[in-house]
């Protein structure tokens, strides 16, 4: 392990050899991540929340995305997240409007009994 400049601990593969993947710093105080690891800026964050909010075929690149068809982990993990929301959503969705069919076939009965 290598201590940083505030007095952390990087991981260091490599027998601790500064400046590899996952330890160290390039020289402009930036890490070494790999592009699978790499977080989402902010314009792509807004572009792929874009993208993913156009119907239907939002939810089909969702879907590819979701699957591992990229790369960066972080945009699969998000894919997958708007997948389980998407179904929560649905659900709740459907339940409501099981309950106002329900409602509206219990008060015509009742209407109709009298």
């Amino acid at each position: 392990m290598e201590e940083n400049q505030n007095g952390f601990q990087n991981a260091v593969p490599n027998g601790g050899q500064s400046g590899t993947q996952y330890g160290g710093t390039n020289g402009g105080g930036q890490y070494n991540i790999p592009d699978e690891y790499k977080p989402l800026s902010i314009g792509q964050f807004v572009g792929y929340q874009l993208l993913f909010a156009i119907p239907c075929v939002g939810l089909i690149i969702t879907i590819v995305f979701a699957c591992g068809a990229v790369k960066n982990k972080n945009l699969i993990n998000w894919a997958r997240a708007e997948l389980i929301i998407i179904g929560i959503v649905t659900a709740l969705y459907f339940m409501l409007i099981m309950l106002g069919v329900g409602a509206t076939l219990f008060n015509s009965a009742s209407v109709i009994t009298r």
